[in-house]
């Protein structure tokens, strides 16, 4: 009778896991897709069809090869963000170089100009 009870109890409790787990889940589902910066609106939007979609196949109680699936589509959509923001950041730093370089030559330019030399 006790591990009857005790089965039970175990039971309860791991669905009450999986229920936190599929809400954490859904979270980052929702959080992920405002992750990727505005440079690339299109890899966003592909990245929440794809997690809404996996949610979706997590409803009530979905066999471990369906979760299973649902984190390597979050995983898949993470790296990908992670990869373009990188991207993004790198070419803003390039820019950013080039902008002060110019900047700085363009100083350079107006001092040499602006230099007077005085008769001894």
């Amino acid at each position: 009778m006790i591990s009857i009870f005790k089965q039970i109890e175990q039971s309860e409790n791991l669905q009450a896991a999986f229920r936190e787990l599929r809400k954490a889940y859904l979270e980052l589902t929702r959080a992920l897709p405002k992750a990727a910066l505005p440079a690339n609106p299109e890899l966003s939007a592909q990245c929440k069809e794809q997690l809404e979609a996996q949610a979706a196949h997590l409803e009530d109680t979905p066999p471990a090869k369906t979760i299973d699936a649902a984190g390597k589509v979050a995983l898949t959509q993470f790296e990908a963000i992670y990869h373009s923001n990188r991207a993004a950041l790198e070419e803003r730093d390039a820019a950013l170089k080039d902008v002060v370089t110019s900047v700085a030559e363009a100083i350079s330019g107006f001092k040499g100009h602006g230099s007077v030399t005085r008769p001894t």
